[in-house]
């Protein structure tokens, strides 16, 4: 897998990591509705990082899943930081952006269009 593509599945799995780290901190602060709200506006990071897991072994289609779910963050979390909380701005720019970015690029294309052996 090329380093880029490692880069973006990293940044997706460490975004996912701290997204379950915020939703049991708002659930004990907040309360189970603030938390289901995060939740809500999570839900493509979901998305992501199951295609992240199979960037091993997916064909083109795990490539542009994620690349639509990473769009769908960046458009939720400038969403988020339009309703009032700037949290959605941290996530679109640190996190959302720089995967879509890695995604996109020529390495990671050919990675994924390569020839499999099926076996």
């Amino acid at each position: 897998m090329p380093g880029v593509l490692r880069a973006a599945q990293v940044i997706l799995f460490v975004a996912m990591g701290l997204a379950v780290v915020g939703v049991v901190v708002v659930s004990s602060l907040r309360g189970a509705e603030a938390s289901g709200r995060m939740i809500g506006s999570i839900l493509p990071l979901i998305g992501a990082f199951i295609c992240a897991l199979r960037f091993n072994s997916g064909g083109g289609g795990v490539r542009i899943t994620a690349i639509v779910f990473t769009s769908l963050m960046i458009l939720f979390g400038l969403g988020q930081a339009g309703n009032g909380d700037p949290s959605g701005l941290g996530w679109a720019l640190f996190f959302a952006t720089p995967a879509l970015v890695l995604l996109c690029l020529r390495p990671s294309s050919a990675w994924f269009d390569r020839p499999r052996q099926y076996g």
